[in-house]
């Protein structure tokens, strides 16, 4: 009798040599500037593969945000050698509600990377981000 598959008990791509990924982030932003700041990134290792969960949140503490000013954090799966599809929260309104975004189950091949990023224009407002990359990393 032929037996067509992984042999053994670990029969899930997760099961070969698995290894929990847990980055997390929060920052308190002041009125003031900042440009565009990465505050997680993770690349696949050569060799392995990765099932992740991205997530963020996005909240104005103190506001209005003033006419031009941008309070906003996104996250990025990246396809190839560009951070794409960029999904974010947050922008130009002179309210910003408490937000989040979750991108759950994305699978990455060796050398793709994520990434959480978070920005704020000049300006009097205040406001909390935070964010998450959760997953395990296998053997490809």
């Amino acid at each position: 009798m032929r037996v067509y598959g992984p042999s053994g008990t670990r029969a899930f791509p997760t099961d070969r040599n698995p290894l929990v990924i847990q980055l997390a982030f929060a920052a308190g932003l002041a009125p003031g500037g900042i440009g565009d700041t990465t505050a997680l990134a993770y690349t696949v290792p050569t060799g392995r593969r990765a099932l992740i969960t991205l997530a963020g949140t996005c909240h104005l503490d103190a506001g209005p945000i003033a006419a031009g000013e941008i309070a906003q954090l996104w996250v990025s799966p990246s396809v190839g050698a560009t951070l794409a599809p960029r999904l974010q929260i947050g922008g130009t309104a002179t309210s910003v509600s408490p937000d989040d975004i979750v991108l759950p189950g994305i699978q990455m091949p060796a050398g793709q990377t994520a990434q959480i990023h978070y920005l704020k224009a000049a300006g009097t407002a205040s406001m909390t981000v935070s964010g998450l990359i959760n997953g395990v990393e296998y053997d490809a």
